[in-house]
């Protein structure tokens, strides 16, 4: 449909709000020096995203509540929408408080793939759901919930091999981390040319070159999860 359509039926600045949401949010729980000695417990990032410092995120989640609440919506689909926000954080907090309190050797490449999957697959629904609004509880239309994010797997491996030398100060899994770990040596020789050449961005051709093994298996994934799209939901 239109995006006029998509406009006109009212959901679109309130996918705007979570998109802002959740990228500030990914902001502050993947920033470098932000992982200490301490156990991090739910409570821990329950606190760090929305703790009495964050009135911005606090007030950007509410003003979301109340769009769906003040919105033309039946109480079934407001219910839906609510309950679908509910369960991303409940995921979001139960998440990041397991990978925190974890070592980077355990973020192996399967780890690390289904760590980022789950993280898509939930944020990318609720964000379909958004965009579906009044139709949100429409079969056809809820089927999209499980079909679109699923190509941020693709943008997000992309991402992940430019937010290496972040994501592994951070100690955070990812594809391109997941890659790397499973290859020890690879992972040391990246670490030393980051560290050497004061890297913020990793480049494709430097992760090719300087990492044969770990490029391979992020590109066989990218193929696979390409082809797998393309079989089940249509290119």
């Amino acid at each position: 449909i239109s995006n006029r359509e998509v406009r006109q039926r009212g959901g679109l600045d309130s996918f705007y709000l979570f998109w802002f949401l959740g990228a500030g949010q990914d902001d502050i729980i993947d920033r470098p020096g932000r992982v200490t000695s301490e156990e991090v417990t739910p409570t821990t990032i329950r606190k760090e995203i929305f703790g009495e410092d964050r009135k911005f995120y606090r007030g950007g989640l509410f003003l979301l509540e109340q769009r769906i609440e003040n919105s033309s919506l039946g109480t079934e689909e407001k219910n839906y929408l609510r309950r679908a926000i509910a369960q991303w954080y409940r995921f979001l907090v139960a998440q990041e408080s397991e990978v925190t309190n974890s070592p980077l050797e355990t973020f192996t490449f399967e780890y690390s793939k289904r760590y980022r999957e789950g993280q898509n697959q939930k944020a990318g629904g609720v964000l379909v759901s958004l965009l579906n609004w009044d139709k949100c509880l429409d079969p056809k239309w809820q089927s999209l919930e499980g079909v679109v994010p699923r190509f941020s797997f693709l943008t997000q491996m992309i991402d992940d091999i430019g937010d290496t030398p972040d994501d592994l100060t951070s100690k955070k899994p990812s594809y391109s981390v997941g890659a790397l770990v499973d290859h020890p040596e690879e992972l040391e020789r990246v670490q030393r040319k980051i560290a050497s050449r004061r890297i913020k961005k990793l480049h494709l051709g430097v992760l090719k070159k300087i990492a044969p093994n770990s490029y391979n298996q992020i590109e066989k994934a990218f193929a696979d999860y390409s082809t797998q799209l393309n079989k089940e939901a249509g290119i």
